[in-house]
């Protein structure tokens, strides 16, 4: 997650935090179905945690303007019986390619965020402590291929060459501390005896939680509130009393989140209030949402009048095992201006265990959206390249260059690396040698980022690109010129990306062959019916071969004459 995202996303779960600690997954929404389930089968997949020895929080590199810190224990996550959802590829993949996290390697991970000095500035970064020393050359290279050393006083980190990729400093053989460079610099020389509202919090708290989160929430009261005021909450805080939730931040001068996995998962809020009128407010705000709450609870697990209704009986029944302890597991009390709520047992372990895996469905969802998006994103640059070489030597790159015995020696994407701003990685090509010469083949781990589909590991290899072959814009050896394209730029097809395992050295003279008999041939498969595609007019978009089968041999073509619609 980009720094400037982080922390709006991580204010509104805090926000949120009040009123979803009393939903539970007891909306309206159709209840999951176990038929059988009985209220005292535990569905626990293990034993539970015993309970960790607490240790204080190591606040090292946290700067005193952060007003947001997150601390999770990675070896709790793995090891509950409730988080096994967390071990399966797809997070593990999103952690570990997109954020550098192993669950498996790291022992804890501190996410801070704090405002810039500009108004809706926000800055982020991360301290990742390993359980055994860590590689960094190795980190590097798999979050990008290019990095400069900086020296800063008598200190030193990594400076990335490419854009949107934080800085990195080695702080022990175990720590790796990350964010944007000013971010950055002010961690490196944070003294240790720095003071402010969230350090003295964090210093009074320890490590036994699986997470804990604190907002300091007076020092951006402001902030929330604006966010807040031009914000449509989704169901069920947008309707009363869950709307009330948008008071909090007006009454909170802090808010404490507390996870735990050991011996049972419990989640735990503490709330300090402005003042004993705030604490009465926010009190009453949460009783009247506990009181909502059971109501439907209370609906979900009673048995239907109609006692022929056998499977709305074992629906009642299915959930008064997941929530009929509701009310005891649930504590609620205040005590002048804090208040505290928890909400543990057993029956909320097997809720994490029968809802977890669903909800992280719509997570991976959203972030393979992003993952598309970024994806657009690469194609839309690399084809406004392409169009700019044919700007300016009339014609576009050939599909490789050639050695005097006519034998392809390197990719397209190397001649297209001056356009990209990368003129000092072109500089060290030998452009007379192949692409695996053993001078060149040293260049392929130092693959741009913007040839690397989201996702996808530093390997070497890009899924994209040119479709060549019979009858598309790169047919033979030679660049083709712009005013070959007949058909239209806007329906004629420049760059693809292929599907994973299609992959190739992005230094190496090989494309997608395309095949008028079968237009979708290593472009999708049973999983995947789509791809993403660039146009000659330079826009970038996702195409569903399956629905346009029929017109997939037109859009490849430049000048073939096939009726192609405007929409499709």
């Amino acid at each position: 997650m980009r720094a400037r995202y982080a922390l709006p996303v991580v204010l509104g779960v805090i926000l949120l935090l009040g009123g979803a600690l009393f939903v539970g997954g007891c909306g309206k929404s159709t209840p999951i179905y176990r038929p059988g389930a009985e209220k005292d089968v535990d569905l626990t997949s293990g034993p539970p945690l015993p309970p960790k020895v607490p240790k204080p929080l190591d606040v090292s590199y946290i700067p005193a303007d952060a007003v947001l810190a997150v601390v999770v224990d990675c070896k709790q996550l793995i090891e509950s019986p409730n988080f096994l959802f967390i071990n399966n590829e797809g997070p593990r993949e999103i952690l570990a390619l997109d954020m550098g996290i192993s669950l498996t390697d790291t022992e804890q991970v501190i996410v801070i965020g704090g405002l810039g000095k500009k108004l809706g500035e926000y800055f982020g970064a991360t301290i990742l402590r390993y359980k055994q020393p860590v590689d960094v050359q190795k980190y590097l290279h798999e979050r990008s291929p290019e990095w400069e050393e900086v020296v800063e006083g008598d200190q030193k980190y990594f400076r990335p060459l490419e854009s949107g990729i934080p800085c990195v400093f080695s702080a022990t053989d175990r720590i790796l501390v990350m964010g944007a460079e000013d971010t950055l610099k002010r961690m490196i020389t944070t003294p240790k005896d720095a003071e402010s509202p969230l350090l003295t919090t964090l210093r009074k708290s320890d490590d036994s939680a699986g997470a804990l989160a604190v907002l300091e929430v007076a020092a951006i009261r402001p902030q929330i509130n604006a966010f807040l005021a031009f914000t449509k909450l989704p169901a069920p805080f947008d309707k009363p009393p869950f709307d009330g939730v948008k008071q909090i931040p007006r009454n909170i001068e802090e808010a404490i989140a507390k996870f735990e996995l050991a011996p049972f998962t419990t989640l735990k809020l503490s709330l300090r209030a402005k003042d004993e009128d705030a604490a009465i407010a926010t009190d009453t705000l949460f009783a009247n949402i506990i009181d909502k709450v059971t109501e439907t609870i209370d609906e979900m697990t009673t048995a239907p009048e109609d006692a022929s209704d056998r499977g709305a009986a074992a629906q009642a029944g299915a959930m008064q095992g997941l929530f009929g302890d509701f009310k005891t597991d649930l504590k609620h009390e205040r005590d002048g201006v804090n208040l505290k709520l928890s909400y543990g047992g057993k029956s909320v372990q097997n809720q994490l265990v029968l809802l977890g895996p669903m909800a992280m469905g719509p997570i991976r969802k959203s972030w393979q959206q992003g993952w598309r998006d970024q994806s657009r994103e690469n194609l839309q640059k690399i084809a406004a390249a392409l169009i700019e070489s044919a700007s300016i030597k009339g014609a576009y790159p050939t599909p490789a260059t050639y050695g005097p015995d006519g034998k392809p020696l390197l990719s397209w994407r190397v001649q297209l690396l001056p356009l990209l701003g990368q003129q000092a990685l072109y500089d060290e090509f030998h452009l007379d040698e192949p692409w695996d010469s053993e001078h060149n083949k040293k260049l392929i781990p130092r693959m741009p980022r913007v040839y690397r589909t989201a996702g996808q590991p530093f390997d070497g290899k890009t899924l994209y690109v040119l479709p060549t072959g019979v009858g598309t814009l790169f047919e033979g050896q030679d660049g083709p010129k712009p005013d070959s394209i007949a058909d239209g730029k806007d329906k004629t097809i420049l760059l693809i990306e292929v599907h994973e395992g299609r992959g190739v050295e992005w230094t190496k003279p090989a494309d997608h062959k395309f095949d008028r008999a079968d237009a979708t041939i290593n472009l999708t498969h049973l999983a995947k019916p789509t791809f993403l595609a660039a146009f000659a007019d330079g826009n970038a978009r996702e195409i569903d071969a399956k629905k346009n089968g029929a017109i997939l041999v037109g859009l490849f073509s430049p000048a073939g004459g096939e009726a192609i619609p405007d929409e499709y």
